[in-house]
């Protein structure tokens, strides 16, 4: 069947609502480090000047065939830097809290809860997200960044510690979890505000790599739940990602009520929706580190093509399972273009 050729934002909004396009969305869904470090600026440049690092995402966008856009990779650092941590940012890639600040549980006591206002990183984040959707908008998706409770959680305390205490203090892990769940919904009030299409909620501490599908249910799933509310509220689409295996979880991340999930390359396509059906949007999962990195441009193409064939008939958008990681080469990263364009409709 012949579809008419559609805009980017056509093809995810149709996508969504579980219509026909011409060819598979193509969302990213973060390649917005990838991209900094392809065109020469450093982060804290493209965080100094919001505006330098958006011109830099349309051009990539453009020219990769990008139907979305993440605003700015700047989506770890901002929570736990205003929590108190102190924080490293490179030239290139994301940064990383230098130690951890509740090294005792009666430390929790001492965390204020930070002004979204003097928090220049978050600020810039919006700014960021502002102008791309004065410049793009229209044509394509807006996506912010935000991460979930468990992994700001997993920051503040070290992850290894926070593992340990979901068994033995499971009532400071609950404490914990919730006062970061608010800071975060509050600074997701924040985002909405700007008119962004869609937040991404990221959860690289809830992998299944790292916890079993009980702590999940127990501690990960109720704040997720709690920030999808907070994103649909804001009038704004919730995109999980979770990193790892999460195989054996894919039904309860669908009850997070999330439209879009981020599938890691560790998820087989046709198994997630074997589970998951026509109820969920799923969006993945070209290997990063082995294909988008260090692989071939023919590795690439055949892996994105086996992306799309295993989804068809379903509501799937190609992107890859995580980051793009800074220094992919770009002809890698084109191929995941031409493979939408060769299954076109």
């Amino acid at each position: 069947m012949y579809i008419e050729s559609m805009k980017p934002r056509e093809r995810i909004e149709a996508v969504l609502a579980g219509g026909g396009v011409d060819q598979v969305p193509l969302y990213p869904p973060y390649q917005a480090y990838w991209a900094l470090e392809m065109y020469g600026v450093d982060v804290p440049s493209s965080i100094r000047d919001p505006e330098i690092g958006a011109e830099i995402q349309i051009k990539v966008a453009e020219r990769f065939g990008f139907d979305a856009i993440e605003a700015s990779g700047d989506c770890f650092m901002p929570y736990v830097e205003a929590m108190g941590a102190e924080v490293n940012q490179p030239d290139v890639g994301p940064g990383s809290t230098q130690a951890p600040i509740l090294n005792e549980l009666a430390d929790l006591d001492k965390l204020e809860v930070p002004d979204i206002r003097s928090d220049y990183r978050t600020q810039a984040h919006i700014a960021a997200t502002e102008y791309l959707i004065d410049r793009v908008g229209n044509e394509r998706y807006i996506q912010m960044t935000v991460i979930a409770p468990m992994t700001l959680a997993g920051e503040l305390r070290g992850v290894e510690a926070i593992m340990m205490d979901t068994i033995l203090e499971p009532e400071f892990v609950n404490d914990c979890l919730r006062l970061c769940t608010d800071v975060l919904i509050m600074y997701m009030e924040e985002m909405t505000k700007t008119g962004v299409d869609a937040v991404s909620v990221c959860d690289p501490t809830a992998s299944g790599s790292l916890i079993s599908r009980e702590c999940f249910e127990e501690f990960a799933l109720p704040f997720i739940i709690e920030q999808d509310r907070a994103v649909k509220k804001g009038g704004a689409i919730d995109v999980l990602h979770i990193c790892g295996d999460t195989t054996d979880r894919l039904d309860t991340i669908y009850s997070s009520g999330a439209e879009i999930f981020s599938m890691d390359w560790q998820v087989d396509i046709k198994d997630a929706f074997d589970r998951v059906e026509h109820n969920m949007t799923l969006l993945g999962n070209v290997r990063p580190p082995h294909a988008l990195f260090a692989g071939t441009p023919e590795m690439c193409l055949e892996e994105s093509l086996s992306c799309i064939d295993k989804a068809a008939n379903y509501r799937f958008m190609l992107g890859a399972g995580c980051d793009i990681p800074p220094g992919s080469p770009e002809e890698n990263v084109m191929q995941m273009k031409r493979a939408v364009e060769m299954r076109r409709i």
